[in-house]
């Protein structure tokens, strides 16, 4: 994979991290803690792995730092974790990446804030960036490459000064403690090859086909926060997830969640086209459906009105459902778990019952957004 190769200057980002490093740049004390949580401790097939980093930021100051190739990328099968069966080496078999720090440097994407005495956590699927298959069946030690890279600022006017240098002499390396975790994979290590890792955008119009692809990104993005926040509630009576899912399994319902961050079936297509005429057979207020038949997914004229999940943090609120992300995860709910909608608004969904919760697409799109709201 490349990201903007023909610009200068370019810095090769390999795997093992080691050509940012220069002798005259120590680390500095980060107060990052990185941990990592399976979704189970033993699992039969290393396609159904799903593990969880969560960073901590532990000191008074809010650290930024670039997400190529680290724990906190999980969009580009690149090396995140040291994998070892039996103190041997697993191999990596994903990508490297050649970076333009400039570019890199005015791209916010590059780049994760961890607030001060907050976490940020990110899921990762393994099965297809390293060679389980020639290492057999048994158990699994993930440790977590931990080294991550800020940019000193760049001051203009300081004439020589380092930090009026280019991207790749302000490079400074940020080290964080971590702790692995040990997974016992009982029977599938089959190699798998890397897969599309959406669902296929079909939209003739640039900007809604864009639009799209974004509101895909931030429904997994949505749908990853809530499992995380879950798995780490689990068993604590936590009031949120009472509200919208009462006493139905926080396993299940996690899971759902996983299965939408998880999603990569580019056989399934999402189109801005309305082939079977339901956006306006009512008369409008239809924002997107999905035909069950196929699991495909439509979107009517009126979620290109939507808003990014950012709007969250400020006058938007969950209940509005006008969160292009939002949107999204309700339709993959349809189209992976099969839910109905039994009802519409957040304030209603929290009043069914047990199981008209678990069959409703909305309680997981309002659950999802509420829980991004608490990280605002």
């Amino acid at each position: 994979m490349f990201l903007t190769p023909l610009l200068s200057p370019l810095l090769t980002l390999t795997l093992t991290l080691s050509a940012f490093a220069t002798p005259t740049k120590r680390p500095p004390t980060s107060g990052l803690v990185v941990s990592i949580t399976s979704n189970t401790p033993s699992i039969d097939s290393i396609a159904d792995l799903i593990l969880t980093a969560k960073v901590t930021n532990t000191s008074p100051k809010d650290v930024k730092v670039i997400k190529y190739a680290t724990v906190l990328d999980d969009t580009r099968p690149t090396r995140s974790f040291k994998v070892t069966k039996g103190g041997k080496d697993v191999e990596f078999v994903g990508v490297q990446l050649q970076v333009d720090l400039d570019a890199a440097g005015d791209d916010e994407s590059a780049f994760a804030l961890i607030p001060a005495h907050s976490s940020v956590s990110v899921n990762h699927t393994l099965a297809s960036v390293y060679d389980f298959s020639t290492a057999g069946t048994g158990s699994f030690e993930f440790d977590p490459l931990v080294r991550f890279f800020t940019l000193a600022p760049a001051i203009p006017g300081v004439a020589g000064a380092r930090v009026n240098a280019a991207a790749v002499d302000r490079l400074v390396t940020v080290n964080a403690e971590s702790s692995s975790v040990a997974v016992e994979i009982t029977h599938d290590v089959a190699r798998r090859e890397l897969a599309s890792k959406r669902s296929t955008v079909r939209c003739e119009n640039s900007s809604r086909a864009e639009f799209m692809r974004t509101s895909y990104t931030e429904s997994r993005k949505l749908a990853s926060l809530a499992a995380q926040y879950i798995r780490s509630h689990t068993g604590t009576g936590d009031a949120l997830f009472e509200q919208y899912f009462k006493t139905n399994s926080e396993g299940a319902v996690a899971g759902r969640f996983e299965a939408i961050a998880g999603e990569n079936d580019e056989g399934r297509g999402m189109y801005c086209s309305d082939p079977y005429d339901v956006c306006s057979a009512q008369d409008g207020g239809i924002i997107a459906y999905t035909w069950l038949a196929t699991t495909e997914i439509y979107y009517c004229s009126l979620f290109f009105t939507s808003l990014p999940s950012t709007s969250l943090c400020s006058s938007t609120t969950d209940n509005m459902r006008k969160i292009r992300g939002g949107t999204t995860l309700h339709e993959f709910s349809h189209a992976l778990s099969g839910t109905d909608d039994v009802n519409y608004g957040c304030p209603r969904n929290r009043e069914l019952g047990k199981g008209e919760q678990m069959n409703n697409a909305d309680n997981f799109n309002c659950f999802a957004t509420e829980v991004y709201k608490k990280q605002c």
